[in-house]
């Protein structure tokens, strides 16, 4: 193994885990997505076999039909197959910040598609620890709890029989690009990463570097180490309300009930967190669920009168005697 970029993959997700089934590599193009993809070809024992490679034209980009030739040159010069998607809709329309989240799910609707057809079992994406920065400061700037901190997960489910998985999540970016030229690979640079009208770039390229030259110059390591302290604190709580949940709580197809009287012993937080755990099993949007609503609901399972609460995503809360019940809409 000749870079510390594929090692650094084999630590966190060991080929034997995936190359005896289909991946869906998501390559947009950039330094990020093409460096895993040329890790993950080396690491395969077979990888015209077990990869795909799918890039999703968000149309947002003059060079966008570049970018997705280049993209499914590269894959040929691999001997991969390519999956190739365009938006159906055109996203300029959305403001700044609901373009991005339409472009994002625009791009995992595609990829969620690719995967189901391809009959894939991973799909990846080129998160990098400077993605996990990013994230960890703009959730902080923006107001989070102990969940938010913990930043970008390596793993998530994509579908029923599919997980996500992010290989890149500890490598950093000089890294991957030292690793691209050590290949002598090319990539494409995409200016609209400098475009300072999105809150991402303004981070990336205005306040960290600021942060870094007056306040600590190993902020980013900071950061980092933050969010890893977070997802150790984050496991222990969720593997506390997973036991909780089997004991005092009933899991219905479209209902849940729990029992009040044994959660209302517990501290604020952990109910919060049993909460939040019955949200995911459920499948229920989280999005718009803020902190005020966590701590709403919460504060329902501590009372001992009738009471009803709305909740985003059509869940409606009702609380009556020892028990609330939740249900949607």
């Amino acid at each position: 193994m000749s870079h510390s970029v594929d090692q650094q993959i084999c630590d966190g997700w060991p080929p034997e885990a995936w190359q005896d089934v289909v991946v869906v590599a998501a390559v947009s193009g950039g330094a990020d997505s093409v460096a895993m993809l040329r890790a993950l070809a080396g690491l395969s024992a077979d990888s015209r076999r077990n990869l795909v490679v799918a890039h999703f034209d968000h149309g947002l980009r003059e060079r966008s039909v570049e970018d997705s030739q280049f993209v499914a040159e590269l894959a040929q010069s691999l001997q991969l197959r390519c999956e190739i998607g365009h938006a159906d809709t055109d996203l300029h329309e959305a403001s700044a910040g609901s373009m991005e989240e339409a472009a994002r799910n625009a791009r995992y609707e595609f990829l969620t598609k690719v995967a189901r057809r391809c009959g894939a079992r991973y799909v990846t994406t080129a998160h990098t620890a400077d993605d996990q920065i990013e994230t960890i400061l703009h959730r902080i700037l923006r107001g989070t709890g102990i969940a938010g901190l913990a930043g970008i997960p390596l793993t998530r489910e994509l579908a029923p029989d599919t997980t996500l998985v992010r290989p890149l999540l500890t490598c950093r970016r000089r890294d991957i690009l030292r690793y691209l030229q050590a290949l002598g690979q090319s990539y494409i640079d995409d200016e609209t990463n400098r475009d300072i009208e999105f809150v991402r770039n303004r981070i990336r390229n205005e306040l960290l570097p600021q942060l870094a030259e007056q306040y600590n110059s190993r902020v980013d390591d900071a950061i980092l180490r933050l969010g890893s302290l977070a997802t150790e604190t984050n496991s222990y709580l969720d593997s506390l309300a997973d036991g909780l949940i089997e004991t005092h709580v009933s899991l219905r197809e479209d209902f849940v009930e729990l029992n009040c009287y044994e959660l209302s012993l517990l501290p604020t937080l952990m109910i919060r967190t049993v909460l939040m755990r019955i949200w995911r099993r459920m499948g229920w949007p989280e999005q718009d669920m803020s902190y005020q609503k966590w701590d709403e609901l919460a504060e329902l399972t501590l009372r001992r009168s009738v009471a009803n609460l709305c909740l985003p995503g059509g869940v409606i809360a009702t609380r009556a005697g020892a028990s609330l019940r939740l249900s949607r809409d």
